[in-house]
């Protein structure tokens, strides 16, 4: 449900810095098994089409966050279709794709 009046811009770009922020934290590994992705698409894309990140990581949190960006705050407006993430694998310490 969106908000009476959307979030000014700063209070948007606070918010999606902090998401961005919560996935490159989260993107940590020391094996392949340590690595999942958060697949995303719509306007999920402001936060690309999918993140990698551990395994131990909260997605609904992430997820709820993005929520409270678009939904309650207003924030965002890109949508795109997105391509196959890969296969999620562990590559010098940082979950990524392998195609």
């Amino acid at each position: 449900m969106l908000s009476a009046e959307p979030a000014s811009p700063t209070a948007c770009e606070a918010l999606h810095d902090e998401i961005e922020n919560d996935f490159r934290t989260s993107n940590h590994c020391v094996a392949d098994s340590d690595c999942k992705v958060v697949r995303r698409g719509g306007w999920y894309v402001d936060f690309d089409c999918y993140k990698f990140v551990n395994t131990a990581t909260d997605e609904n949190a992430l997820l709820d966050k993005i929520d409270t960006y678009k939904n309650r705050m207003g924030c965002g407006r890109k949508i795109n279709d997105c391509m196959p993430a890969g296969l999620p694998v562990c590559v010098q310490g940082k979950c990524t794709g392998k195609k």
